[in-house]
């Protein structure tokens, strides 16, 4: 044992060990020799002398393992003052926080259902509470910035902790205007009365509106404000089933609590007009409204100029659809609107209608029945649009109605989404294989198929598989790659046919094509949630 010069403690002396004795007691073992009382002696003391040092050896690395982590604690503190990062302002990591919180979810998929559970990791309502968790300093930020608090989901069923974390989170949101989720199901009156407490302050600062409900006289109930809702611009409802209140039978005027948001310009809402009032001034989106006369279109367009989207269907009555008659419609035009669904819709209607800005174009559910196709033909001409995005969706007349629409517009389209089924789908695969690039669709960026499964003979795949004139849709696809960036497949050929489709998929995704099967990118594994 000796002074260490550094520390001065009394630490054990460390020399290189080398056991003198090893090679006679090698060969004591190998002749199975019995030691003598002399040697057992001897072999006791340099066992004690031995078990020792290991003790003494055992202790002082203890000692040097802790001293060396206080170091490197010490270092990496030092370090972290250098860091890069630290010299990033207040305002970046702001602005990093809220790149990293999810959109707020809708109600909705893809198709516009409503959903009741989201595949995610984090939600919208969950991820301003975790950035409080990481550190102390992170926590000050993330209180500090109002937004990250302003998406708020609700329902009328609220535990004492849940509403004193909602009460939390909207202190924190300060002014920003807010983003409200309401799910009214199943309640009580005491439940709708405690919702109602809760909102009341908030609606002249509700900004986004998402609300799924069973009737239209809750929404009355739960938004009635004397001064409506001021900031509203964006408005979702969606129609559940769900417990009625008591005054649903006895509710036939309009909810008319929206007619107080002048700066409405987006609606989404499975409920009619008949049951809504909506101011149509500034209204630039109205998806998903069912409607119930033909003269209900034109008094939307008529009201709101500003129009860009529009998405309807008719409502249905009584036992079935309810198709309005079009004949001795006059004329609508409109100069602004450049997203037109049509869904449930006879094909007669666009011949009332003019459209010069219209750019994206759905079609849906046999619309198109009875083959009218130079009904539509006859729109496109007449609104001399520019059409660039192309849907058919839920559609058997398919196979002359794309021809029909690509005679106009196939040197201007760059997206094109078709949802058909599978024996369906296969014309859609032999006309795109069939003719020549340069000659169908040559500046096409997006490319959706969907479709769903009727009879899928068994190793049957147009994906790889040889087409007409010996090219495949893969290959198609390959050939398109200066200008086509983006494949999304959703079929059941496609899902038994996915270990084969690797390789060529990668390829593609070589090329700088992104691949995407049922919803989920190829590469990355992450689903896509529109």
């Amino acid at each position: 044992m000796h002074s260490c010069t550094h520390c001065g403690n009394i630490c054990p002396s460390i020399y290189p060990y080398t056991d003198t004795q090893d090679a006679e007691i090698f060969d004591r073992l190998r002749l199975n020799i019995f030691p003598s009382q002399i040697d057992i002696a001897r072999l006791k003391s340099d066992i004690a002398s031995l078990e020792g040092e290991i003790q003494d050896l055992t202790s002082l690395l203890d000692k040097l393992w802790h001293e060396k982590q206080m170091r490197e604690r010490a270092k990496e503190i030092r370090e972290s003052l250098l860091s890069p990062i630290r010299r990033v302002p207040l305002e970046i990591w702001a602005e990093i926080f809220l790149y990293a919180i999810p959109e707020p979810l809708p109600f909705l998929d893809f198709k516009g259902n409503l959903i009741s559970q989201v595949d995610t990791d984090i939600t919208t309502m969950e991820s301003p509470w975790l950035l409080t968790h990481v550190s102390s300093y992170w926590r000050k930020l993330a209180i500090s910035i109002p937004s990250l608090w302003a998406t708020v989901s609700l329902t009328p069923d609220l535990t004492f902790q849940q509403e004193s974390l909602v009460r939390l989170q909207l202190a924190r949101s300060q002014d920003f205007p807010l983003h409200l989720q309401l799910r009214i199901e199943d309640y009580d009156s005491g439940d709708i009365g405690k919702l109602r407490t809760l909102l009341f302050p908030l609606f002249h600062r509700c900004a986004t509106l998402e609300l799924a409900t069973p009737s239209a006289a809750i929404i009355e109930t739960v938004c009635c404000h004397p001064a409506g809702l001021p900031s509203l611009r964006t408005l979702t409802i969606r129609r559940v089933s769900g417990a009625q209140p008591d005054n649903s039978k006895m509710h036939n005027e309009h909810v008319t609590v929206f007619m107080k948001s002048p700066h409405l310009c987006a609606v989404n809402s499975d409920f009619s007009l008949a049951e809504l009032s909506l101011p149509l001034t500034k209204l630039k989106s109205l998806v998903r409204v069912p409607l119930a006369t033909f003269e209900q279109i034109q008094d939307i367009v008529n009201a709101a100029p500003e129009l860009e989207h529009f998405d309807f269907s008719f409502a249905e009555m009584g036992s079935g659809l309810r198709i309005p008659r079009c004949e001795g419609l006059p004329m609508i035009t409109h100069n602004k609107l450049r997203r037109l669904h049509l869904s449930t819709t006879p094909s007669e209607i666009l011949s009332s209608l003019k459209l010069p800005a219209l750019r994206r174009l759905a079609l849906e559910e046999g619309g198109f029945m009875n083959g009218r196709m130079e009904t539509l033909l006859e729109f496109l001409y007449r609104s001399e649009c520019v059409l660039d995005d192309l849907s058919i969706l839920h559609t058997k007349d398919i196979s002359p109605l794309l021809p029909a629409v690509l005679e106009y517009s196939s040197y201007t389209l760059t997206r094109l989404a078709i949802v058909v089924t599978w024996s369906t789908a296969q014309d859609i695969y032999r006309l795109l294989t069939m003719t020549p690039e340069s000659e169908l669709m040559p500046n096409l960026q997006r490319l959706s198929i969907q479709d769903w499964p009727d009879h899928v003979p068994t190793g049957m795949t147009t994906f790889f598989g040889s087409g007409p004139n010996s090219l495949s849709f893969y290959e198609m696809v390959w050939s398109r790659g200066s200008k086509l960036n983006f494949v999304s497949l959703f079929s059941r050929e496609v899902h038994e046919m996915t270990p084969d489709l690797e390789p060529h998929i990668s390829r593609l995704q070589q090329r700088g094509i992104t691949v995407e099967l049922f919803g989920v990118n190829f590469s990355t594994r992450r689903r896509i949630f529109p």
